[in-house]
């Protein structure tokens, strides 16, 4: 089995409904403050209890919908490695005088970056947050040119240089772990797990021998795992680190996160994973406020792929999030909710977009990696592994329209950099 196919990480993400399930069911207090809280304009509710085991209903369909549809395209059980040629190593060799150039751009926009700011390295750690605000914000701090990119190439292109001749490099690891520092001072976790696996990934399709059974493929998981809830923990810390609020609250907030039921209630009512309440909401409230939008949320998706100055000549509809806040269905305190796969196919074709959707990302899912896998070649695998991690995974707990975007962006510079280079400057110099 290839743990990364498709499916397997979609389902892993799907299962955490069930668990969410389990829970809310032991305790059914949760399940109704989560639902009150989540859209707090409200002041006539239903059946909470009734509601619940409808959501479950559609849920369950949605997932096996997936299944048929997945498993009606015949899919291809044997996963092809990346075959290297004399061609890669020309290359490789041509990507190599590239790599220290362009990490040197990188290192100048983060240290400009710390500049701006006016803070020291630790302090421009802590204060992630706060350049996320600003972005949202507009203020333009948080977003100072696109030097990052090139460090972040400059990382695939050494990843692919060391695939294509089967070596290893300890001075790679140490600039790995800059550029995850680096990706990670956005603001954004789960862009910065996603840039750091997909390297593990790709790993996975070009090293000859490759077993599914060595500890390096459950370590790193595991590992990443471990990252990720450290560098939650970190983000939460960031949040009281630029509202000055006394370190014995963070610590009050560390014992709670961890007691027998502090993190799980935190990460259901955070929205962290997929989150049912805020389904509910969408399936009983929807129709009262709003009309079904016949797809209209699935054009804001892609267009959103574009650059902003040209999408404010467009006529694009409202995300489903922003139809929401205009309609006050939640406090303007309260973070965004988080609106699923199925809230969205719920919101454009009523109930029977849930079986029907599903049916057709199974397909999309399917179609989508067995033509990778055939193809065989490094770039189209940085390519769909952009797509799997922050598209096909995730969009189990968040609004299409936030992924698409992220998910192109992890690879595009890359793989643009890779044809001008090998292209232009081939031509100029002659082949290595």
């Amino acid at each position: 089995m290839d743990i990364y196919e498709p499916i397997n990480l979609f389902a892993f993400f799907y299962y955490t409904y069930f668990f969410a399930a389990l829970f809310y069911i032991s305790d059914l207090s949760a399940l109704e403050m989560h639902f009150h809280h989540l859209f707090s304009k409200r002041v006539i509710f239903p059946n909470v209890s009734i509601l619940f085991k409808i959501s479950l209903f559609y849920i369950i369909i949605g997932y096996i919908s997936f299944l048929f549809g997945y498993y009606s395209i015949s899919i291809n059980q044997n996963v092809n490695i990346v075959q290297f040629s004399k061609s890669d190593q020309n290359k490789a060799d041509l990507l190599d005088k590239f790599i220290p150039f362009f990490i040197i751009i990188g290192l100048i926009n983060y240290f400009y970056a710390m500049y701006i700011y006016g803070q020291n390295p630790i302090q421009f750690l802590l204060s992630t947050n706060e350049r996320m605000i600003a972005h949202i914000r507009g203020e333009g701090k948080s977003v100072l040119g696109y030097g990052y990119y090139f460090l972040f190439s400059a990382l695939y292109f050494w990843h692919y240089k060391l695939m294509v001749y089967n070596k290893k490099s300890y001075l790679f690891y140490v600039f790995f772990f800059i550029g995850g520092i680096i990706y990670f001072i956005y603001g954004r976790l789960t862009l910065t797990l996603t840039f750091l696996f997909s390297f593990f990934i790709l790993s996975r399709y070009c090293s000859k021998g490759f077993s599914v059974y060595s500890k390096k493929h459950f370590l790193f998981p595991f590992g990443m795992v471990i990252l990720a809830i450290s560098l939650y923990v970190l983000r939460i810390f960031s949040n009281y680190y630029i509202l000055n609020v006394k370190i014995t609250a963070y610590w009050d907030f560390i014992k709670y996160f961890l007691s027998s039921s502090g993190a799980i209630r935190y990460i259901l009512y955070k929205g962290n994973i997929p989150s049912i309440p805020a389904y509910m909401n969408i399936y009983y409230f929807w129709e009262k406020d709003f009309n079904f939008l016949f797809g209209k949320s699935f054009i804001m998706t892609i267009t959103n792929i574009l650059p902003s100055r040209i999408k404010s000549f467009l006529d694009t509809p409202l995300t489903i999030v922003s139809m929401l806040k205009e309609a006050g269905w939640y406090g303007g305190d309260r973070g965004n909710p988080t609106i699923s796969l199925l809230s969205e196919l719920y919101v454009n074709l009523s109930w029977a977009g849930i079986p029907i959707g599903m049916f057709l990302a199974g397909i999309i899912y399917s179609i989508s990696y067995t033509y990778v896998i055939k193809k065989k070649n490094y770039w189209f695998y940085l390519f769909y592994i952009g797509i799997l991690l922050r598209f096909f995974t995730i969009i189990v707990k968040v609004e299409s329209s936030n992924l698409l975007s992220n998910a192109i962006w992890l690879s595009l510079p890359t793989i643009l950099l890779y044809i001008i280079i090998t292209k232009f400057f081939t031509k100029c110099v002659g082949t290595p």
